[in-house]
């Protein structure tokens, strides 16, 4: 009962063992990969602001570089008089407003942005209604709103908005990039040493609890070979029991059965000679069979040394046998039979 205690309970230590060593690399597995997820997603994202910031700083260098048609136009009319440089100031007159609407989408989300542009936009049609004034005024007119600079005032003001603007998106840009690069080398690090961590837990206990597996099942084993070998022996005895019994059947003469009994037994164990005695009385013994041993040898003499080896012997013992063996001293030797250097009753 206590071994199939230890063998259930060692059965179950292996099941748990295989069960963490499959799922521990499943888990971490999972785990690695739902972290790189994670962090791919993140990059992406902020890749994607990133890109976002690159067509915002676009846009607005687009958006001032209408400005600066316009305004190069209407000083290219002030100068000549043409009313041919008045065509790059109407069209970028009309395309601005759009352009600047565009930008305000983009920044949206941002609220600094947003004032930004609300101020370039005043700004703009400040502007606007100074180049109305030039348009509308006579050429000496119009020479002296240029040499008031009440248009150059309003026009370095706007470019300093949208320099402004600019940079903010660019720092925004620059933090973006650098907080990914921060993010994902932080990531990959993290990553690294927790695979590290795991896999060195897992070879630490795993070996350790392997190795009492190991030890336990060498345990086992060698109890199951113990077990083995005493059931081989129960099985040679009792085999040798049954053939000897099978000799015994029948009505048979003493000096027949003793000689078959003697001889089977003899043989079964290996002996190399053997003698089989009755007790005629207390103290004479009378050899009834023997086995690889002259019948008339040393009667007298064998009787004589029963006699003082053992002087006093029960009567109910009637029969004695004895025999000597060469064979080497494996298990069967240390049966009782077997072991006859001297007679054993």
């Amino acid at each position: 009962m206590a071994e199939a205690r230890m063998t259930a309970t060692e059965a179950q230590t292996f099941q748990r063992i295989l069960s963490r060593n499959f799922s521990l690399p499943i888990t971490a597995g999972t785990l690695s990969a739902a972290i790189f997820v994670a962090l791919i997603y993140y990059l992406v994202t902020t890749l994607g602001w990133v890109e976002h910031s690159s067509k915002v700083i676009g846009q607005a260098y687009y958006s001032n570089k209408l400005f600066v048609e316009a305004e190069t136009g209407l000083r290219g009319y002030v100068i000549t008089g043409r009313d041919g440089f008045l065509q790059p100031h109407q069209d970028a007159k009309t395309r601005f407003p759009a352009s600047l609407a565009a930008l305000r989408r983009q920044v949206s989300d941002n609220p600094v942005q947003v004032a930004r542009l609300q101020r370039i936009e005043n700004l703009y049609g400040s502007w606007n209604a100074y180049a109305a004034d030039v348009l509308a005024a006579e050429r000496q007119g119009a020479e002296a709103l240029v040499r008031s600079e009440r248009g150059k005032q309003i026009a370095d003001a706007l470019r300093d908005e949208y320099q402004g603007f600019v940079r903010t998106e660019e720092t925004l840009r620059a933090e973006r990039s650098s907080r990914a690069s921060d993010v994902a080398i932080a990531a990959v690090i993290a990553v690294l040493i927790l695979m590290a961590l795991l896999g060195g837990m897992l070879i630490v206990t795993g070996r350790r609890q392997l190795l009492q597996l190991s030890g336990a099942y060498a345990e086992a084993l060698e109890r199951q070979a113990l077990q083995n070998e005493a059931l081989q022996q129960q099985d040679w005895l009792k085999t040798g029991q049954a053939e000897l019994a099978g000799q015994l059947l029948g009505q048979q003469p003493v000096s027949q059965l003793c000689e078959r009994s003697l001889g089977h037994v003899a043989r079964y164990v290996g002996a190399a000679a053997g003698a089989l005695y009755f007790c005629a009385d207390e103290l004479l013994f009378r050899r009834e069979a023997s086995y690889a041993l002259d019948a008339d040898a040393d009667d007298e003499r064998a009787e004589f040394a029963w006699a003082r080896a053992w002087p006093a012997r029960p009567r109910s013992m009637r029969a004695c046998c004895g025999w000597t063996t060469s064979r080497p001293a494996t298990w069967r030797s240390a049966r009782p039979w077997a072991a006859a250097s001297r007679p054993t009753c």
